[in-house]
């Protein structure tokens, strides 16, 4: 009940926000692990050092109570981020750049009508950063074995999968119950 007062919000879009921040926060800590088990011991040093992002996914609750726009972008930014750095950190082999396609979904899960000056941007950077980076990322601090950059990218297909998965529960959850039944509004912001 903490758990569910601490993500609430009265629109709906800053709640999904939230929740979507804490479960990425919540599979946060498990990533280096799951690097270890694909990956094998060379990917397990750097591995932790993709725990770096989560007190940034745990600060958007916090951050939604005062300032929902300001929470909301920096959901997207952070996520954003996270996959920048770890791309360039394990190496685009490692199919970390995978995680560019819920970046893009994002946007259009946590900015509705009203919002597009925030969201057309924030949908844009993803593409663009595939567009103007894929191929030219700087060389990662470690240099893996085929073995390790075919586990990572195993696993990072697999995640970007059922991240993707999540993000159309979410949408399902809030779509009508009834054929032909109009799509409820949210009401804050719409």
């Amino acid at each position: 009940m903490r758990l569910s007062a601490f993500l609430a919000h009265p629109d709906a879009r800053v709640a999904r926000g939230n929740l979507i921040a804490m479960v990425l926060a919540w599979n946060t800590p498990f990533y280096p692990l799951y690097l270890r088990w694909m990956a094998g011991a060379e990917a397990w040093p750097l591995g932790w050092a993709t725990l770096s992002v989560l007190p940034f996914f745990l600060a958007v609750p916090l951050l939604a109570r005062r300032w929902p726009v300001l929470a909301r972008v920096a959901l997207v930014l952070v996520g954003f981020g996270n996959v920048l750095f770890c791309t360039w950190l394990l190496g685009e082999a490692s199919g970390t750049e995978l995680f560019l396609l819920p970046c893009v979904l994002l946007p259009g899960l946590v900015f509705g009508r009203g919002d597009e000056f925030v969201f057309g941007p924030l949908l844009a950077l993803p593409l663009l950063a595939y567009y103007g980076l894929h191929g030219r990322y700087p060389a990662p601090p470690l240099a893996w074995s085929e073995a390790a950059s075919s586990g990572m990218f195993a696993l990072n297909a697999g995640s970007v999968g059922c991240l993707v998965a999540f993000f159309a529960l979410l949408v399902a959850r809030s779509a009508p119950d009834q054929p032909g039944q109009p799509v409820a509004r949210e009401r804050a912001g719409d």
